[in-house]
């Protein structure tokens, strides 16, 4: 909050294993629509980070669905995209230069699935349609198992005509942007998204005018 200058929100959503995917999209879709009272949709920025960052992308599948405005950006850090298969940066990375995603997350989190199809865009949003999307901004380590599926949705977005700057972190791990002990990398990375947010809320950002930096 003191870095971005936003007001922000926080949702509480139900979590796995007790409740299931659709239960976490929907509570997100309710704080959103309480944000709608309140605020124009391209005043609205959702930011995720990791389980977060996949959440942000689903919600906006869901909005689509629902006939609701999309937000004015999104702001996704080491996201989650899809469960379909390990990306090769699992076997590059996991346990070797990444301690936060290992193998085996995909069975264990076949119970937050529920009754979905591992393919559907509210729990693999990598698969869904990606057109007409919102700004993205989107960051992942260089060697984080992620960092694959953060690519891939860079290059989707590209091909669906949605604006996406795409930000990779040299040698650090899953979810290194939330971590306390590494300022620097706030210090290196905030700047951008701040910017990010500045542009959005300028609405300066439309189309496919990508960027990516390593």
């Amino acid at each position: 909050v003191k870095h971005f200058g936003c007001n922000m929100f926080s949702i509480d959503y139900r979590l796995a294993p007790d409740y299931h995917c659709i239960d976490s999209v929907s509570d997100c879709e309710d704080g959103y629509r309480q944000l709608l009272e309140k605020y124009a949709p391209e005043k609205i920025i959702l930011i995720g980070d990791s389980a977060g960052g996949n959440l942000v992308f689903s919600l906006c599948h869901k909005l689509r669905a629902d006939g609701l405005p999309l937000p004015g950006g999104i702001i996704s850090c080491s996201p989650v995209l899809q469960f379909l298969h390990y990306a090769y940066s699992y076997y590059e990375c996991s346990c070797k230069t990444d301690y936060g995603i290992t193998f085996g997350i995909n069975s264990v989190l076949r119970i937050y699935q529920g009754d979905l199809p591992l393919d559907h865009p509210l729990l693999s949003p990598l698969l869904g349609d990606l057109s007409n999307f919102p700004p993205v901004y989107l960051d992942a380590s260089s060697c984080e198992s992620l960092r694959d599926e953060a690519r891939m949705m860079y290059v989707r977005l590209k091909e669906e005509g949605s604006y996406v700057e795409y930000h990779e972190l040299k040698d650090f791990f899953h979810a290194m942007l939330t971590n306390e002990r590494f300022r620097f990398v706030r210090k290196e990375e905030y700047p951008h998204i701040i910017r990010f947010i500045q542009r959005v809320f300028a609405g300066e950002l439309i189309g496919n005018d990508d960027q990516a930096t390593s």
